[in-house]
């Protein structure tokens, strides 16, 4: 409800004669600020009167419960600043959720620890007494099979002995002359890799990169991907990650309202508002956005002013990957225990395969986990669930074909998530490393972006968007604290 004029100008005297008489000094900026917090507070009370929704006023709101936001939150609270949480799911945690299949915890969206010396959620586990699963890849626990016949040992530790140079050369970005990442990959294997292996290399070297950025690699940036590339050293929570992230954080403690889908935020004055879908209206100074990249891209939120152009723009170049996840339990193990990942080969561009990830190694059950990446994820999220189970027992077969139907499955559809529309953020080929710095950049200092997308340094992980969080906060405490 709007207030009249000679309300509003009467409020404004008032709240003028308050501010100098506490202050001594005649600040406009003081003023400004009485004068807004009493009309919204008036405004508040003529809605309860009229059965409106009430406005809530809140110092900080953090749209998102993922872990970016429960961070962001947590950072602030600690600071004693008064911070809400808005999510819109029934649930905590975003891309985190975990499941649980034969007793073991099975994550549907993030699922491990990436360069555990240096990850800082590592250090909380280790912190908090939470086991972590190491998975290191050596050439013994990967395969590659061909026409169901698997590739010789020796050819395994061939292309293992390049993958560091590999490496090497899309750091030090040899080939990237070459255009995307995937002409980069296939650039160095031609110049490097003995010319019997050179099928094996390009496909292998480019389905793994595939399946960390969650994207082909012909639609990844050459001059960016580079300085996200895997660094090893990686770990699954022992826990699973709805059950770590609840041992991280005092959800109590917190401030959340769940199944609350923001559509509008308007930053138009001196302060911010934002209205969620069945009604509310929320007042802040400070608003943190973990809204996935994937929703961003939609414009499912109306941004009043239009977000400025470099904000639009760095995120309509950030690439939204799909990854999606078949777990399946089978009475008992029927396949090479020994083995951590297994792939199928095609020279056939039109065949897609998934990867196959020996989960039951690492919690002693008899389950699999495959994994459809980018182009092929999203096909397979048009089948039904029946279709998806024979699509990957088909390829199983090529390698074991007696293997029998699983007796339990889970699905992931990431991307009709309708709160996350993909799975995690990589660089596209029209990203740039401006567009990081730009969404890391506050919005007139009352709109700052945080999430796994929104971070220079790494990204596309849980510690990505948990670092990303707290940066967030940080910033907000340094303009509060410097008044």
């Amino acid at each position: 409800m709007k207030l009249s004029p000679f309300f509003t100008t009467m409020a404004f005297l008032v709240l003028t004669k308050i501010a100098v008489c506490q202050s001594n000094t005649f600040d406009p900026n003081r003023i400004i600020e009485f004068t807004n917090a009493f009309i919204l507070e008036e405004a508040a009370i003529i809605q309860t009167a009229f059965n409106k929704p009430v406005v809530e006023f809140h110092e900080a709101i953090v749209i998102g419960a993922g872990i970016s936001g429960l961070q962001a939150a947590t950072v602030l609270k600690n600071g004693n600043v008064d911070v809400k949480i808005l999510e819109a799911r029934p649930r905590i945690g975003g891309r985190i959720v975990t499941a649980t299949m034969d007793g073991a915890y099975a994550d549907l969206g993030a699922s491990w620890l990436h360069n555990t010396p240096a990850n800082p959620l590592a250090f909380l586990a280790n912190n908090l007494g939470i086991p972590l699963i190491p998975t290191p890849v050596t050439p013994t626990d990967y395969a590659i099979f061909n026409n169901g016949t698997k590739v010789s040992q020796t050819d395994i530790n061939t292309l293992f002995f390049y993958s560091p140079d590999l490496t090497t050369s899309l750091v030090n970005r040899q080939y990237v002359s070459c255009g995307s990442l995937e002409n980069a990959i296939n650039c160095f294997v031609l110049n490097t890799i003995p010319s019997p292996l050179i099928p094996y290399a390009m496909y292998s070297y480019n389905f793994d990169l595939a399946a960390w950025f969650a994207a082909n690699t012909n639609g990844i940036s050459a001059t960016v991907a580079p300085s996200y590339l895997p660094l090893h050293h990686d770990a699954l929570p022992s826990i699973g990650y709805t059950n770590f992230i609840d041992e991280i954080f005092d959800v109590n403690s917190l401030d959340i309202r769940l199944n609350s889908v923001v559509d509008k935020i308007d930053y138009t004055k001196d302060y911010v508002i934002i209205n969620t879908k069945d009604g509310r209206t929320f007042v802040t100074k400070y608003l943190v956005i973990t809204v996935p990249i994937g929703v961003l891209k939609e414009n499912s939120i109306q941004f009043v002013p239009s977000l400025p152009t470099n904000i639009q723009t760095a995120i309509q170049n950030m690439g939204n990957g799909l990854m999606n996840k078949v777990y399946m339990q089978f009475d008992q193990i029927f396949w090479d225990n020994s083995l951590a990942f297994s792939l199928l080969y095609t020279a056939n561009p039109l065949v897609n395969y998934y990867m196959i990830f020996n989960f039951g190694r690492y919690v002693n059950k008899p389950i699999l986990l495959t994994f459809s990446i980018g182009e092929f994820a999203a096909l397979l999220e048009k089948m039904s669930d029946s279709e998806i189970i024979d699509s990957v027992m088909n390829q199983i077969r090529l390698i074991y074909p007696t293997a029998p139907d699983p007796i339990e499955t889970i699905i992931t559809r990431w991307g009709q998530d309708e709160f996350s529309k993909g799975a995690y953020s990589y660089p596209s080929l029209n990203t740039t490393f401006q567009d990081y710095t730009n969404l890391m950049t506050p919005v007139q200092n009352r709109l700052f972006f945080a999430g796994e997308a929104v971070n220079i340094n790494i990204n596309g992980s849980a510690d990505a968007a948990y670092i990303s969080g707290e940066n967030a906060a940080t910033q907000i405490l340094n303009i509060i604290h410097s008044r």
